[in-house]
Protein backbone atom coordinates (compact mmCIF):
# COMPACT_ATOMS: atom_id res chain seq x y z
CA UNK A 1 0.00 0.00 0.00
CA UNK A 2 1.50 3.56 -0.99
CA UNK A 3 0.54 6.43 1.37
CA UNK A 4 1.79 9.56 1.87
CA UNK A 5 0.94 12.36 4.12
CA UNK A 6 1.32 16.29 3.51
CA UNK A 7 3.27 17.79 6.07
CA UNK A 8 2.53 21.22 6.93
CA UNK A 9 5.03 23.85 6.86
CA UNK A 10 4.56 27.10 8.57
CA UNK A 11 6.40 29.98 7.14
CA UNK A 12 8.00 32.53 8.71
CA UNK A 13 5.51 36.15 8.20
CA UNK A 14 8.73 38.19 7.88
CA UNK A 15 10.17 36.15 5.13
CA UNK A 16 7.07 36.49 3.51
CA UNK A 17 7.24 40.09 3.98
CA UNK A 18 10.83 40.52 2.84
CA UNK A 19 9.88 39.01 0.18
CA UNK A 20 6.66 40.47 -0.93
CA UNK A 21 8.93 44.16 -0.17
CA UNK A 22 11.24 42.43 -2.75
CA UNK A 23 9.06 41.74 -5.59
CA UNK A 24 7.14 45.04 -5.19
CA UNK A 25 10.63 46.94 -5.56
CA UNK A 26 11.82 45.16 -8.44
CA UNK A 27 8.69 45.46 -10.16
CA UNK A 28 8.15 49.68 -9.26
CA UNK A 29 11.46 49.76 -10.08
CA UNK A 30 11.59 47.96 -13.85
CA UNK A 31 7.97 49.96 -14.45
CA UNK A 32 8.72 53.12 -12.99
CA UNK A 33 8.71 56.13 -15.77
CA UNK A 34 11.58 57.70 -16.75
CA UNK A 35 12.78 61.32 -15.97
CA UNK A 36 14.32 61.95 -19.46
CA UNK A 37 14.04 65.48 -21.05
CA UNK A 38 12.18 65.71 -24.67
CA UNK A 39 14.31 67.24 -26.98
CA UNK A 40 13.19 69.10 -30.35
CA UNK A 41 16.20 69.74 -33.13
CA UNK A 42 16.33 73.43 -34.52
CA UNK A 43 18.09 74.79 -37.46
CA UNK A 44 19.47 71.06 -38.19
CA UNK A 45 22.25 71.51 -40.70
CA UNK A 46 21.61 74.93 -41.68
CA UNK A 47 24.81 77.03 -43.08
CA UNK A 48 25.33 80.06 -41.03
CA UNK A 49 26.81 83.54 -42.48
CA UNK A 50 29.46 85.23 -40.66
CA UNK A 51 27.64 87.33 -37.80
CA UNK A 52 24.68 85.59 -38.87
CA UNK A 53 22.14 83.98 -36.64
CA UNK A 54 19.26 80.77 -36.80
CA UNK A 55 15.92 80.84 -35.33
CA UNK A 56 14.29 77.74 -34.38
CA UNK A 57 10.03 77.58 -34.43
CA UNK A 58 9.08 78.92 -31.13
CA UNK A 59 8.41 76.52 -28.23
CA UNK A 60 8.76 76.22 -24.37
CA UNK A 61 12.16 75.29 -23.38
CA UNK A 62 14.26 75.34 -20.12
CA UNK A 63 17.90 74.53 -21.77
CA UNK A 64 19.67 74.83 -25.41
CA UNK A 65 22.37 73.13 -27.13
CA UNK A 66 24.32 73.88 -30.22
CA UNK A 67 27.34 73.46 -32.22
CA UNK A 68 28.74 75.33 -35.31
CA UNK A 69 31.16 72.63 -37.21
CA UNK A 70 33.63 75.19 -38.97
CA UNK A 71 33.24 78.26 -36.23
CA UNK A 72 32.22 79.00 -32.49
CA UNK A 73 28.44 79.62 -31.58
CA UNK A 74 26.19 81.19 -29.30
CA UNK A 75 22.62 80.23 -28.22
CA UNK A 76 19.97 82.50 -26.72
CA UNK A 77 16.11 82.42 -26.78
CA UNK A 78 14.94 85.51 -28.75
CA UNK A 79 11.04 87.17 -28.60
CA UNK A 80 10.46 88.12 -32.14
CA UNK A 81 11.51 85.99 -35.29
CA UNK A 82 13.13 88.58 -36.82
CA UNK A 83 16.15 87.90 -34.03
CA UNK A 84 15.71 91.11 -32.87
CA UNK A 85 15.03 91.07 -28.92
CA UNK A 86 17.09 89.00 -27.70
CA UNK A 87 16.09 87.54 -24.16
CA UNK A 88 17.85 86.69 -21.42
CA UNK A 89 21.16 85.29 -20.88
CA UNK A 90 23.60 83.69 -24.03
CA UNK A 91 25.76 81.23 -23.89
CA UNK A 92 29.34 80.30 -26.55
CA UNK A 93 30.88 77.76 -27.25
CA UNK A 94 34.85 77.53 -27.08
CA UNK A 95 35.54 77.13 -30.68
CA UNK A 96 34.57 75.25 -33.81
CA UNK A 97 33.37 71.91 -33.53
CA UNK A 98 32.75 72.32 -29.69
CA UNK A 99 29.35 72.30 -28.21
CA UNK A 100 27.46 74.94 -25.93
CA UNK A 101 24.99 74.22 -23.50
CA UNK A 102 22.53 77.06 -22.22
CA UNK A 103 20.62 76.16 -19.04
CA UNK A 104 17.67 78.29 -19.10
CA UNK A 105 15.67 79.54 -15.78
CA UNK A 106 12.42 78.32 -15.42
CA UNK A 107 10.27 81.36 -17.01
CA UNK A 108 11.10 80.45 -19.82
CA UNK A 109 9.07 77.72 -19.85
CA UNK A 110 6.16 80.01 -19.17
CA UNK A 111 5.90 81.47 -23.37
CA UNK A 112 7.24 80.01 -26.35
CA UNK A 113 10.11 82.25 -27.23
CA UNK A 114 12.49 81.31 -30.27
CA UNK A 115 15.52 79.11 -29.89
CA UNK A 116 18.81 80.88 -31.82
CA UNK A 117 22.10 80.17 -32.53
CA UNK A 118 24.60 82.73 -33.64
CA UNK A 119 27.91 82.39 -35.77
CA UNK A 120 30.23 84.33 -33.91
CA UNK A 121 32.95 84.19 -36.67
CA UNK A 122 33.12 87.09 -39.27
CA UNK A 123 35.22 85.54 -42.13
CA UNK A 124 33.25 82.44 -42.69
CA UNK A 125 29.96 80.81 -42.66
CA UNK A 126 29.18 77.53 -40.31
CA UNK A 127 27.07 74.65 -40.38
CA UNK A 128 25.16 74.30 -37.24
CA UNK A 129 23.02 72.65 -35.22
CA UNK A 130 21.02 72.88 -31.85
CA UNK A 131 18.17 71.23 -29.62
CA UNK A 132 15.63 72.40 -26.99
CA UNK A 133 15.27 70.77 -23.79
CA UNK A 134 11.99 70.86 -22.07
CA UNK A 135 11.56 68.55 -18.82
Amino acid sequence: MFCYSIVKRRVSPLLVAVATLGVVLTLGVNFAPSAQAQETPFCPSVRVAPQGWCLGAPRRFNALWAVGNERTVCVKANQVSDGSRPLGPSACSPGAGQPVYLPEPAFYMENAFYPEIVNNSSTGSTLVYGISYKP
